[in-house]
C-alpha cells in the first residue's frame, strides 16, 4: 500500500514541477517525435487495409494475423528504443530538474555526462531486450497450453517491468550506482517498476488496441517525461527505504 501511496504522491508532484520549473519546452522533441511516429502508423494503416483481403483465405489468414500481431509489437520495441536512446538527453536534464527541487542540488550542463547518459542508455536497453525476448519466448510457449488472453497480458506485466526500471535508472545514475548494480534495486522493488511501465504501457497500448490515436500521441509526447520526473521523486523521496 505504502508503494501505491508513493507512487500517487509523485504523479502530483510531477504535474506541479512541470509548471513549477518551466519545463514544458523539454517537452518539444518528444511532441516532434509523436508526429513523425504518427506517420509510420497511418503508413502501418494503409498497408494493413490493402491486406485485409487475406483474411477471406484460409492459408493466408495466419500471414495476415502475423502481420498485425508483429506491427503491435515492433511499434512498442521502436518506441522502447526512442524513450531510452533518443530522448535519453531530456529525460536525464528532467531527472537533474527534480532532484534540485528535492535536494537543491544543481547540475551543470555537461557533453561528457550526456555522452556517458547515452552510452549507459544502450547498455540497459541491450540487457533489456536480452531478457525481454527471453521471458517472451517462455510465455509464447506457455500460451500454446494457457491460451492467447494469457500471452497478451503476460506480455505486458514483462515489457512493463523492464520499462519501469528504465524510467528509475535515470535516478540510479545520477546517484553513482552502476550499470550493473541498478538491478539490484530492479529486484527488490519489482513493484515500483512493475506500476510504473503498467502507466507507461496502458497509456500506449490501450489508445492503440482501440485506434484512438489523439490519445495514443498524448501519451508518446506527455507520458515518458512525466514517468521520468514520477520515477526520480520516488527513488530521492524514499531512498533510505528503498
Amino acid at each position: 500500500m505504502f508503494a501505491f501511496r508513493s507512487i500517487f504522491s509523485s504523479i502530483k508532484y510531477a504535474v506541479l514541477l512541470v509548471f513549477k520549473k518551466n519545463v514544458l519546452p523539454y517537452f518539444i522533441p518528444s511532441i516532434i517525435l509523436a508526429v513523425l511516429f504518427y506517420t509510420v502508423v497511418l503508413a502501418g494503416g494503409s498497408i494493413q487495409s490493402r491486406l485485409d483481403f487475406m483474411q477471406n483465405y484460409w492459408g493466408l489468414k495466419w500471414i495476415y494475423s502475423f502481420f498485425n500481431e508483429s506491427i503491435s509489437f515492433i511499434s512498442i520495441v521502436f518506441f522502447e528504443f526512442i524513450i531510452l536512446v533518443a530522448l535519453t538527453p531530456i529525460n536525464s536534464i528532467l531527472a537533474e530538474k527534480t532532484i534540485e527541487d528535492i535536494t537543491g542540488i544543481t547540475y551543470q550542463f555537461s557533453w561528457r555526462v550526456l555522452i556517458k547518459s547515452i552510452r549507459r542508455a544502450i547498455v540497459v536497453l541491450t540487457i533489456m531486450f536480452f531478457f525481454q525476448f527471453l521471458f517472451l519466448a517462455i510465455i509464447w510457449i506457455a500460451s500454446m497450453l494457457l491460451g492467447k488472453v494469457f500471452y497478451e497480458y503476460a506480455s505486458i506485466l514483462n515489457l512493463s517491468f523492464f520499462i519501469g526500471f528504465s524510467f528509475f535508472d535515470f535516478a540510479l545514475e545520477l546517484d553513482d550506482i552502476k550499470a550493473k548494480n541498478s538491478w539490484g534495486f530492479a529486484k527488490r522493488n519489482w513493484l515500483y517498476c512493475l506500476v510504473i511501465g503498467l502507466i507507461f504501457s496502458c497509456s500506449i497500448y490501450i489508445p492503440q488496441k482501440h485506434e484512438m490515436l489523439m490519445i495514443y500521441l498524448v501519451g508518446i509526447s506527455i507520458v515518458p517525461h512525466l514517468l521520468t520526473i514520477i520515477s526520480t521523486h520516488i527513488y530521492y523521496s524514499n531512498k533510505a527505504n528503498l
